[in-house]
Formats: C-alpha cells, sequence, structure tokens
C-alpha cells in the first residue's frame, strides 16, 4: 500500500514538504472540532482526492474494513466497558437507554459521541491515505 507510483493527478505532483504540511492541517482540523459536518466535508473530500488518484483499490479496501473493524466495534466496545459515562461529560445531559446496573449503562449521548468518535477514526484514515498513497 505504501509505496512509490509517479502519477499525473495534482496530488501526485505535489512536493514532500507540501504534503507534510497539508497532512498536519488536515489532522489538526479533525482533532480540533467535534463537529461531524465539518468531519464528513473532510472524509468526502479526502475520499474524492484519493479517488483522483486511481490507486489499487484492494489494500484500501482492506484498510477501511480492518479500521472499522477495530475503531467502530472493539474501540467503542471498550470505551462503553472502561468508560461509560464518557459521551455525558462530553455532550452533557442524561439520556437513558439500557441501564443494566450503576456502572453499565448506554445513552444517547454515549453512541452520539462514539459516532463522531467513528467518524474522526475514518476521517483520520482517509486523511493519512491522501498523503501516503
Amino acid at each position: 500500500m505504501i509505496n512509490y507510483i509517479p502519477g499525473t493527478t495534482p496530488l501526485h505532483r505535489l512536493n514532500g514538504a507540501t504534503k507534510v504540511i497539508g497532512f498536519f492541517v488536515m489532522i489538526l482540523f479533525i482533532i480540533m472540532t467535534f463537529d461531524i459536518r465539518l468531519m464528513a466535508c473532510m472524509f468526502v473530500f479526502s475520499f474524492a482526492c484519493i479517488i483522483s488518484m486511481k490507486p489499487n483499490w484492494k489494500p484500501i479496501i482492506f484498510a477501511f474494513c480492518f479500521m472499522t473493524i477495530m475503531a467502530g466495534v472493539i474501540g467503542s466496545l471498550l470505551v462503553v466497558l472502561v468508560r461509560p459515562s464518557m459521551g455525558l461529560s462530553r455532550v452533557g445531559g442524561e439520556t437513558f437507554i439500557i441501564r443494566w446496573n450503576d456502572r453499565f449503562y448506554l445513552t444517547w449521548e454515549l453512541v452520539w459521541y462514539l459516532l463522531v468518535f467513528f467518524v474522526k477514526r475514518l476521517t483520520s484514515l482517509a486523511a493519512a491515505l491522501v498523503f501516503i498513497l
């Protein structure tokens, strides 16, 4: 997946310093925001850049599937098990979906936080792939 393939697209013609600066700027925006609308726009932009480079899709699909499983399923499960109050501290409010006991519960705020965190991870992956390929 990570190798140098010369191309004719504008992203292929960027020099290394420009790619590094662009990568840091995109990652900085992703880290700074919890606005899912901005992250969705950045994901679409990154994915459009990946499509414009016409890469080999097999390793990219594998990376996205792997990250979906790791970030989506396992990462979310660990957040729920370790600190289910994470959504309450980030979003505010307390709307319970399921409450098993005082330690383990699921709230709408936690579900929203997990969705935003998952989108952040996938957007970071897409931004990294833009500058790696």
